[in-house]
């Protein structure tokens, strides 16, 4: 401890190195504070861009760069996180709530630079997503960051889309504008552990129901995806928020009524976000690399209400079928719907250039596959074809498109993001439709994510306990 003018001294008399070294030792959060005791030591930390790079990657993970791009600003990147922990410490909820496009930009960044170790493919009885909280420093800090010490910041920043007009606490209450609803549901995708309230009368379900089996939303301009209203093909985060909350309160009851016969999912804060947890699988026919790691089995689940319950909910008031959803919303649906899990298996058939509305950077993949109900005791229809493409968006998302077929005809169509980058293990959450694009329906929510890199065979994936 420095707290004396001959301490001082003695430090300062110390060589160049010798003091460096001693400043590695420093956490980050108290390193700025330090420069602040004297000139001559702000004069050394400030310009010392190894200290400031050591400490850095002594308590994050290494970013993600391009090995042609120039040396991060690594000062600059402490100053932040340090900025940014002192707002998701503070006990004022308005600190929050004026700073929340900048922390949704901050968490976005850390996230997008988590660290996933390698390791082998995962058990494919787990079924589930890998988590890479253990692996990660950035994943740490963020959740150290949102759990339930700090409610707040779950109350002011994550519940704070349109879907909290009328459901949550009063705590929880929507921004004012619309980019600001979009990144408070789009940091609540990041989060992943749904915000329900199951069991009481504010619970979240309801409304985010009411919102996908809405098929105001589903034009041609939305390309009946997860994508804005205004045909510019941004990512409609509250689309993604409705989605992640509905399939996991339904998940949650199949297995309840399975008895556990599956993996929980969505649990964990900001689990399997980081990009480049699977690895990238060559196909052997193939003269190119997949970047996206399509080959592999995966899991899916497709949720849809009874279609009488549908037709009754978007064709029974004739007046408000031609009103904009955003500012009419329909009321919470409270209808149970259905729920199928299934084991896909994809291969890639070809690899092209990127299209004109494609990012330019990567290729489009295309691949075919199986798609096999894990209830098939009784749902056969459940079973069929797969064909799907995925490729980079103009805004750096990565988009899925898949077509189910069956008995040789497309049927289903489904669009997705893929929620943390390319090759994330959280996988992709997105819309499912009529293949023609019928303003009838039907329509529902859909994620799928790889459990393992290679094809496993059907006996090493347990079916349902009624099969």
């Amino acid at each position: 401890m420095i707290d004396g003018g001959s301490n001082m001294l003695s430090l300062l008399s110390l060589p160049t190195e010798v003091l460096h070294t001693i400043l590695t030792e420093v956490n980050h959060t108290d390193l700025a504070s330090l420069s602040q005791t004297c000139g001559v030591l702000h004069r050394f930390i400030k310009h010392d861009a190894l200290l400031w790079k050591q400490t850095y990657l002594s308590a994050f993970d290494k970013p993600i760069r391009d090995p042609q791009s120039s040396e991060p600003d690594w000062k600059s990147k402490i100053q932040r996180i340090v900025t940014l922990q002192k707002i998701l410490q503070s006990p004022n909820p308005d600190v929050k709530r004026e700073n929340l496009d900048w922390v949704v930009e901050e968490i976005s960044s850390l996230l997008h630079g988590a660290a996933h170790c390698a390791r082998p493919s995962p058990n494919p009885d787990a079924g589930r997503c890998v988590s890479n909280q253990n692996n990660s420093r950035n994943v740490a800090l963020l959740t150290d960051l949102f759990d339930s010490d700090h409610q707040v910041n779950i109350n002011n920043l994550v519940c704070g889309s349109s879907l909290f007009e009328k459901s949550g606490y009063p705590t929880m209450r929507p921004y004012e504008t619309e980019e600001q609803r979009q990144n408070a549901a789009k940091l609540h995708v990041l989060y992943g552990v749904p915000v329900d309230l199951v069991g009481v009368k504010e619970a979240t379900h309801p409304f985010a129901r009411s919102r996908i089996y809405d098929l105001r939303y589903y034009t041609d301009k939305t390309r009946w995806g997860p994508f804005s209203r205004d045909g510019n093909m941004d990512i409609d985060w509250e689309d993604l928020e409705a989605v992640l909350i509905l399939i996991a309160y339904n998940f949650r009851i199949f297995r309840k009524r399975t008895n556990g016969a599956v993996a929980e999912m969505w649990d964990e804060p900001f689990a399997g976000i980081a990009p480049d947890a699977w690895p990238i699988v060559k196909e052997p026919e193939l003269p190119l690399e997949d970047p996206y790691g399509c080959h592999g089995t995966w899991m899916r689940v497709v949720c849809f209400l009874d279609y009488t319950d549908l037709y009754a909910f978007n064709f029974t008031d004739e007046a408000a079928r031609h009103k904009d959803p955003r500012e009419h919303p329909k009321d919470p649906l409270n209808n149970e719907e259905a729920i199928r899990l299934i084991t896909c298996k994809l291969t890639v058939t070809s690899i092209e250039k990127p299209g004109p509305e494609d990012g330019q950077d990567l290729p489009a993949v295309h691949f075919r596959g199986n798609s096999r109900s894990r209830h098939t005791g009784w749902d056969p229809n459940a079973d069929s074809k797969l064909r799907g493409v995925v490729r980079l968006m103009k805004n750096g998302h990565i988009r899925w498109t898949t077509w189910s077929i069956f008995h040789g005809e497309e049927r289903w169509r489904s669009e997705g993001i893929q929620i943390g980058g390319i090759r994330s293990a959280r996988g992709i959450v997105g819309n499912w439709f009529d293949k023609d694009f019928d303003l009838q329906g039907p329509v529902g929510p859909t994620a799928f994510w790889k459990i393992s890199d290679k094809i496993v065979d059907d006996d090493k994936i347990p079916q349902m306990p009624w099969t």
